[in-house]
């Protein structure tokens, strides 16, 4: 089913894989590969007796005890707040280096300093590559210096502003 799924469909499911957390499942889930089988007595008890042992061997009872067992993995799940969302997600994109970064909701819901702040870093640690910041308005201390280009939409449609700084060309002898 996995090597005939549609590559537009891919992003949509997550398959088991030992090697990687399965974001659509719990700690209990990603522990075992899987689910318990229900229509089995007694397995659910035996597969927790199971992995607390495994997990006192190998010291990791306490940190699975305090998050739980059935606690998604997904940031997404719970008690993250919009921003805290956008904060996980923009982190996981600058990890990865790419030559380009889209930042999109990043800047919603912090305060006008903050919002200046993270692009003025964003900008320092991206030196060299690609930054599209999108964002309902732009403050003067975000474009310093100048971004190379602002794209305005007025009523649907794009209003490019070119900002490239021109730089002499040598002379030619």
């Amino acid at each position: 089913f996995a090597h005939l799924l549609p590559t537009s469909l891919k992003p949509a499911i997550e398959f088991y894989d030992e090697a990687r957390l399965c974001t659509a499942a719990s700690v209990q889930d990603n522990l075992l590969f899987g689910r318990i089988a229900s229509d089995q007595a007694g397995a659910e008890s035996a597969v927790h007796g199971v992995i607390r042992r495994v997990l006192t061997e190998r010291g990791l009872d306490g940190d699975v005890t305090r998050i739980g067992l059935q606690t998604p993995v997904d940031p997404r799940g719970g008690d993250l707040t919009l921003s805290d969302i956008a904060a996980v997600d923009l982190v996981r994109c600058l990890v990865r280096r790419p030559d380009v970064i889209v930042v999109e909701r990043a800047l919603e819901g912090l305060p006008g300093p903050s919002a200046d702040a993270l692009v003025a870093r964003l900008r320092r640690a991206l030196v060299g590559r690609g930054l599209v910041i999108v964002s309902p308005s732009l403050s003067a201390d975000m474009d310093q210096p100048p971004f190379d280009a602002l794209i305005r939409f007025e009523r649907g449609t794009p209003q490019v502003e070119e900002r490239r700084i021109r730089r002499a060309e040598p002379a030619v002898a």
